[in-house]
């Protein structure tokens, strides 16, 4: 059976940014786009992992309030499988690379001002041909993300990724993620934007 932990507490986090109940995604305010110089790269590292795992998440764009609607209505009419399938058919608003091995593109991208720095939240089909996620993770098609950037004290920055998940609504209606397996804790956290400013 596969194994499902509950992310509810943390998940509400992630979707007070970007997902709410009647509109699947919100839109957010205060975005940062990439610079006019090129992709905006963030790299990361799996905390706790038996060996360094290293995430690099490049940014090409965020993704737009069209975007966000299409998402909004393909979950209303096709709950999970309507979302991912929405998903796999946008231009790529990013990529995100593992180790220098697996990279793969990400549908979705949003950033928004927080009161320390940018919160990152992305989203994408899980590539099953890797089989990230592990084999218990069968039926779990998403692959979420949420960087915390603090600009003041960068030590502080945080993020977590769900490498198997999905989307569900429980009994009592409220929106939330399930996911295989456990959530990966991101340390060490990289702006190339601040590797460019210390330069």
């Amino acid at each position: 059976m596969a194994l499902r932990l509950n992310g509810t507490h943390r998940t509400r986090r992630f979707l007070g940014s970007c997902l709410v109940l009647g509109g699947l995604v919100a839109l957010g305010c205060g975005f940062a786009y990439p610079s006019e110089t090129g992709p905006e790269a963030i790299e990361a590292t799996v905390t706790g992992a038996a060996d360094p795992v290293t995430i690099k998440l490049t940014i090409y764009n965020n993704s737009t309030a069209e975007d966000l609607q299409v998402l909004s209505d393909a979950y209303r009419d096709g709950q999970d499988s309507g979302l991912v399938l929405a998903l796999s058919k946008m231009k790529a608003a990013g990529r995100c690379t593992m180790d220098g091995t697996l990279s793969y593109d990400v549908g979705f991208i949003r950033t928004i001002a927080t009161a320390t720095g940018r919160q990152v939240s992305f989203m994408t089909v899980r590539p099953l041909q890797h089989g990230l996620g592990g084999a218990e993770s069968q039926g779990f098609e998403l692959t979420i993300g949420q960087l915390e950037l603090n600009d003041t004290d960068t030590a502080k920055s945080t993020g977590f990724v769900y490498p198997a998940s999905k989307v569900i609504v429980d009994k009592a209606g409220v929106f939330r993620y399930d996911f295989a397996g456990k959530p990966w804790t991101l340390g060490n956290v990289l702006d190339s934007r601040e590797v460019a400013a210390a330069e």
